[in-house]
């Protein structure tokens, strides 16, 4: 699989809240990291899972994305995306934001593996 391929993959299984499918795209072990919008880190396949299982719970939200740049290497390769995100509030009030989402992937055992994923919040 290409890393085009992998980002896809991976893409795809968060808009599915397909939590296998996520599994099968991201290292598994305490490398992996998650940085919220809001600051927060997530760090450890096993915290990033317990995160990823309670979101792709909510059926609530729904994101599109944009691709902005791709650099491609042999071992480390990243993507650039805007993100539009759509979701409701504590009070089922509806809001949206704009974010960056920077992925790192890294190329282990014949395969594409997600390391790291940073959100920034767009300012205006």
């Amino acid at each position: 699989m290409t890393f085009k391929q992998a980002l896809a993959h991976h893409l795809a299984a968060i808009q599915q809240r397909d939590l296998r499918g996520f599994r099968e795209t991201v290292v598994q072990d305490e490398r992996l990291m998650v940085i919220l919008p809001n600051g927060k880190v997530i760090q450890g396949f096993n915290d990033v899972l317990t995160f990823h299982t309670g979101w792709f719970n909510d059926q609530d939200w729904r994101l599109e994305t944009k691709q902005i740049s791709l650099v491609e290497g042999d071992s480390l390769s990243t993507a650039l995306l805007l993100v539009d995100y759509q979701d409701l509030n504590a009070d089922g009030e509806p809001y949206s934001m704009s974010y960056y989402l920077s992925l790192t992937f890294t190329f282990e055992q014949g395969k594409w593996l997600m390391l790291f994923d940073q959100n920034t919040l767009v300012s205006n």
